[in-house]
């Protein structure tokens, strides 16, 4: 609930967090599977709810003019429950770009600052096989003269590289598809969703928006979810059996 966080006792919800310009999520990992965080305008909480609702992990969140982060992804480390990765806005007088942060408890927060043009991160996928592995798509808010991104970090968000324009995208069947490659495609849709191998850090599955016109037509089964099985240097469009609508979550299960 807005500035607030409840959790439910059996009879009745019971206020576990509070703060202004608050939202909450679950991030939940076999190691960690009761963990949510909370986020407020300049400091994410983290919390175990073990029953008592305790263990309280408190990240700042404060970078020059992109203490608003509320409305980008956040997410916990799989593996280490004191660190935190989230997406920044751009915001006018700060950083040019928007940008990458990594959180660590005692720490000073670490940015990514992708390059002017760049306005707010859309979804960041966190390796589970190798959290040194990290996808980062670019979110909506774009001038229509710069295509969106995907970018892959192999250094825990240090640096990353542009993966958009690498390789084609063919059919299941392996013939050319119509959209020859990811850029393509990102012209005009988003990234929704990035689902990876646990166990395989270069299996990557991406979950698109929007609908799927064709000339000017509804086309299901096609740019409604892609494959890489070679972390995003190739893709295959595995849509089929899908309808025409947007992707909005994908899930990987064993």
């Amino acid at each position: 609930q807005d500035n607030h966080t409840f959790v439910w006792r059996g009879e009745e919800w019971v206020n576990i967090g509070s703060g202004d310009g608050g939202s909450s999520g679950f991030l939940p990992t076999p190691e960690f599977p009761n963990r949510y965080f909370y986020q407020a305008n300049e400091v994410i909480a983290v919390k175990n709810v073990d029953g008592l609702g305790v263990g309280i992990y408190a990240f700042n969140v404060f970078l020059n003019d992109m203490q608003w982060f509320l409305g980008q992804p956040i997410l916990g480390d799989p593996l280490n429950m004191e660190k935190l990765y989230s997406g920044h806005q751009k915001k006018d007088g700060g950083l040019i770009g928007a940008g990458f942060v990594r959180h660590t408890i005692g720490e000073e927060p670490f940015i990514y600052e992708f390059p002017e043009g760049t306005n707010e991160i859309g979804e960041i996928e966190v390796c589970v096989a190798n959290t040194d592995r990290i996808y980062v798509a670019e979110g909506a808010n774009k001038p229509d003269e710069n295509v969106k991104k995907l970018w892959v970090s192999d250094d825990n968000g240090t640096t990353f590289t542009d993966i958009s324009t690498a390789g084609t995208i063919l059919q299941e069947n392996g013939t050319p598809a119509a959209a020859s490659t990811l850029a393509a495609l990102l012209d005009y849709k988003n990234i929704n969703s990035i689902e990876t191998d646990p166990t395989d850090e270069v299996r990557i599955w991406i979950g698109l928006s929007s609908l799927n016109i064709e000339s000017g037509v509804l086309t299901p089964g096609r740019f409604r979810v892609l494959y890489s099985e070679d972390g995003g240097e190739n893709w295959k469009d595995y849509s089929a059996g899908l309808p025409p609508f947007p992707i909005i979550y994908l899930f990987y299960k064993n």
